[in-house]
């Protein structure tokens, strides 16, 4: 063992009885700092598999335990959730220098998902923890790959656990049992080395002859034969204990003593002298051999189904009285007791979730009745919960409306449900949660922390609402009853407050104070997700005001918190602000860094993504790459943008429409640009840089579709400006000066301002507008060209037809020609247009 474990991957793959968690303790006894965690016979899947993980190592990292809840949420939608948790697990446990047991692997063999989890996380953890996993089998672990590359040695297996005849006789010796050499040499081969039959065969005083007639079965009817054997020699009190225990996920002193056994600490010693099932992990842990837990379990089911189930209602009523809610709702499972099941559900619903149980509630709400699921508005509470992390918004929102219609009394209850309602209204823009809120408000019941939770929602739901005074007032007072509660609570608080500070007033000042405190909670209570929904606040308004390498520093803590988190919707949203930014100063290769880890994300929802387009745009746009532009332009719906989004968006589409040559649809982006501009009444500053922006690209879109006179005009009447858009305004006009020295200064100081990506696109779109040019003066027939030199003599069409010779007919017909060649729609835009070519 010694040996193996001088390797960062050590293992130890021995069938069950050879002693491989006591040859793990006495290993353990000599190596300064480890951490074990024992998995539980029902961690068969990944969700409680993951949970055991989390509970055994939160003495030394805290904040995996408190981000579970989130990570587990966030990876129940994943295509791949192993990989996904094991990101999440990777950071918070990467720097630990310690040795890291996985004792009982095996209970996971069925879930393939939890060998990914495992695999993943060794892999991310490199220089970091060293392993140690104990199993019956190898999983579908890279047990090859781990010792070709010499990350582990040779497995530790049933050759070198099993016991030769002087471990045979130190054994005798040790439990002070008389037996002949001869006698304990043939019991040795009839359980052919087996640790735990020959310590069960010796403390029972058991003799070869009468081993020998089941020692040629299996190894299952060799320990069945033992165990009896040691079952019948226990008294009637030790026998009821083990039928206690049996069905609790451990064996604790606590939990015995709740179960009415004042000397448990007694009769687990009495148990350890005895017989060879008992082994210690913990002071006051233990550890009953899961064969013999399996032996009497089976000798309860023995008793009759009713006495079977009656056992596990017993084991869930004890963990429930001790808090451990989730194990206790799994036995009401296993027992078929609805009624129990009902109760644990309605009594503790939300916190069952907040634990990180939500494969637990999702199994029991399916073991229900309907009538009982649907009726009863706690457990319908529940279920609404559930089907929100599913990402089915819908019939969350309808299930959360039927139980605030049946809930008036529990007011606390309302509050938790009206919290999520709202909130679940609130991610998809709607305000319809407002109603609820205010009637809570209204309550005089309602302790300090549910106030401010009530008015902490409602000062959001304002915000969103465009009531922007109200939103301000309702979460000052909120701030104030916050402090009343715990720091979960004012973290959240904080976090609305500085989302209300940057759409309200754009206050700098205030939106970072809120979201340091509300940062600086979030983590000391490891609640990352919150932190990072804070801090892609603050992200946004930098990026907002144009202060990018700022923007890009939070963008960056969004993304490292929401990994913390396990919160794959946070972190896709910081990473597409990032795509946005980065590609905004022109950093390419820091784009390609980004859009590798985008695809590993669960995540594909909406949040976030029109920022990632917008990126993509100018990245792609900048390298020529047009075609692909619009394809990406064009698969956006208005539904998933807000009308300053629309606005860039529709300006970026024309300029790209324009500069393929699709010149109606170019024209038709356009018209959409002016309806969202005459729609965006906003009149929240924070907005004023992308207005600028989108207003520029407007104009830029005219230029290269040869609307001069509308551009020109569209210059001289800019409504919005920013700091960085002065450089694109002086390339526009040197654009339509044709004064190629200002249009290479223009650019060079968009590249000094930072938005060297801008800077890039805005050139590629404009970097054959001079030889189009040349190229319609010639498209001018020679009568054509006179026509023109008469419009621009302010001629009238009768006058230049007198003038010229020709009919009044002839020349309209002549001065359409000159307009569509020219691109233009009136004859003094075509005038003008003709005296910047200098064609007249």
């Amino acid at each position: 063992m010694a040996a193996a474990a001088q390797y960062r991957i050590a293992l130890i793959i021995a069938p069950a009885g050879f002693g491989k968690s006591v040859a793990v303790r006495q290993f353990l006894a000599t190596v300064p700092s480890a951490v074990v965690y024992d998995v539980a016979s029902d961690a068969t899947t990944l969700e409680p598999f993951v949970r055991g993980f989390a509970d055994a190592l939160e003495p030394v990292v805290p904040a995996l335990r408190r981000s579970l809840a989130t990570a587990i949420d966030g990876a129940r939608n994943s295509e791949a959730p192993g990989r996904d948790l094991a990101a999440w697990a990777a950071t918070h446990i990467r720097s630990l220098d310690t040795l890291l047991v996985i004792d009982d692997l095996h209970y996971g063999e069925a879930d393939r998902e939890i060998s990914r989890f495992v695999t993943a996380l060794v892999e991310r953890t490199k220089g970091g923890p060293r392993w140690l996993f104990s199993s019956r089998t190898p999983l579908q672990l890279p047990v090859a790959s781990w010792l070709a590359y010499g990350e582990s040695d040779l497995i530790v297996d049933t050759v070198d656990l099993r016991f030769t005849i002087d471990e045979a006789k130190q054994s005798a010796r040790a439990t002070r049992v008389a037996v002949r050499d001869d006698e304990l040499e043939q019991i040795l081969s009839l359980v052919d080395g087996w640790p735990t039959a020959l310590a069960f065969a010796l403390r029972t005083s058991t003799r070869a002859s009468d081993l020998r007639a089941v020692s040629a079965g299996t190894q299952q009817m060799v320990y069945r034969y033992l165990a009896e054997q040691v079952w019948h020699s226990l008294d009637d009190r030790i026998r009821a204990f083990l039928r206690t225990v049996a069905f609790l996920p451990r064996l604790e002193t606590r939990l015995a003593v709740a179960a009415g056994f004042d000397d448990a600490a007694s009769i687990i010693e009495a148990l350890r002298e005895r017989v060879a099932f008992v082994s210690v992990l913990d002071t006051g842990v233990y550890k009953l051999h899961d064969l013999f837990r399996d032996f009497v379990q089976r000798q309860v089911q023995l008793d009759g189904d009713d006495v079977f189930r009656e056992a596990h209602v017993t084991a869930g009523r004890l963990l429930e009285r001790v808090g451990m809610h989730g194990e206790a709702l799994e036995r009401f499972v296993d027992a078929r007791a609805a009624r129990e099941v009902e109760r644990v559900l309605a009594e503790y619903n939300f916190a069952l979730l907040d634990r990180g149980c939500f494969d637990i509630a999702e199994r029991a709400v399916r073991s229900l009745p309907t009538a009982i699921a649907t009726q009863n508005p706690r457990v319908l509470a529940v279920r609404a919960a559930l089907e929100d992390a599913h990402g089915r918004v819908d019939q969350a929102e309808r299930w959360y409306a039927a139980v605030l219609q049946r809930t008036d009394q529990d007011v606390s209850f309302q509050v938790a449900v009206a919290q999520r309602y709202s909130l679940v209204l609130f991610q998809q823009g709607r305000f319809d949660g407002l109603p609820t809120l205010e009637a809570l408000r209204a309550r005089d019941e309602l302790e300090a922390p549910e106030r401010a939770t009530v008015l902490g929602m409602l000062a959001m739901t304002y915000a969103l609402a465009g009531r922007a005074e109200e939103a301000t007032f309702t979460i000052a007072e909120a701030i104030g009853l916050a402090e009343f509660g715990d720091d979960l609570l004012r973290a959240n608080t904080y976090v609305r407050a500085a989302t209300i500070a940057f759409y309200a007033s754009d206050d700098v000042e205030s939106v970072e104070q809120y979201a340091r405190e509300a940062t600086r909670l979030a983590t000391e209570t490891g609640a990352f997700a919150i932190a990072a929904r804070c801090l892609s606040t603050v992200c946004a308004l930098h990026a907002f005001a144009g202060r990018i390498p700022v923007a890009v520093w939070y963008a960056s803590q969004v993304v490292a918190n929401a990994e913390k988190a396990g919160d794959p919707k946070s972190r896709a949203l910081g990473l597409r602000a990032l795509v946005q930014l980065e590609a905004e100063r022109g950093n390419a290769e820091r784009i390609a860094e980004i859009e590798r880890e985008l695809p590993a994300l669960s995540y594909r929802g909406p949040l976030g993504v029109l920022g990632y387009v917008l990126g993509k745009t100018l990245q792609l746009g900048g390298a020529g790459h047009f075609q692909e532009v619009q394809t990406l332009l064009a698969g956006v719906s208005e539904r998933e943008a807000t009308l300053y989004q629309r606005r860039m968006h529709y300006a970026l589409f024309a300029c790209v429409l324009a500069k393929l040559g699709s010149r109606t649809a170019a024209l038709d982006a356009l018209a959409r640009y002016e309806a969202a501009v005459a729609a965006d009444t906003d009149p929240r500053p924070i907005f004023e840089r992308i207005r600028a922006h989108a207003e520029r690209f407007a104009i830029l879109a005219n230029v290269i579709l040869e609307r001069n006179a509308v551009a020109q005009r569209g210059l001289r009447a800019l409504r919005h400006r920013s700091a960085d858009s002065e450089p694109l305004t002086a390339f526009l006009t040197a654009l339509l000066n044709r004064v190629p020295e200002q249009r290479a200064a223009a650019l060079r100081d968009m590249r000094l301002a930072g938005i060297a990506g801008i800077a890039r696109f805005v050139e590629a779109l404009a970097a054959s507008l001079g030889a189009a040019d040349a190229g319609e003066a010639e498209l001018l027939t020679p009568v054509e060209l006179q026509v023109l030199q008469a419009m621009s003599q302010g001629l009238s069409n009768q006058a230049i037809a007198d003038d010229q010779q020709r009919t009044v007919n002839t020349v309209r017909t002549h001065v359409s020609s000159i307009l569509r060649k020219l691109g233009c729609t009136s004859r003094g835009e075509a005038v003008a247009t003709a005296r910047r070519r200098e064609i007249v």
